[in-house]
């Protein structure tokens, strides 16, 4: 995955406060994933992979519904960088 930026995280929050709050983690991980795979597929064609875009958490976000800017409350906005952030530096160690 390409690196992690103020933007990365505000659409991947946004991606995750369109979801019940049980599904963040595994969104999270999902978008983590699938962002480092277009990443790999962006590297090797040269080219943003067609549903994932290419290789940046904000590209893998803006594919999802998400949340309008207009957040339901700052805490929910936390929480979800709070479960994003986690996710991404637990997926930076397994990839290690």
């Amino acid at each position: 995955m390409r690196a992690l930026l103020l933007a990365d995280l505000e659409q991947g929050a946004r991606a995750l406060l369109a979801r019940p709050d049980c599904d963040w983690p595994d969104l999270a991980a999902t978008m983590i994933a699938q962002a480092h795979l277009a990443d790999k597929y962006r590297k090797r064609t040269g080219r943003a992979h067609p549903d994932w875009g290419n290789g940046t958490l904000h590209d893998r976000a803006i594919r999802l519904p998400r949340a309008p800017i207009r957040y339901p409350t700052p805490e929910g906005f936390h929480h979800a960088l709070s479960v994003l952030l986690q996710t991404y530096i637990a997926s930076r160690h397994q990839n290690r």
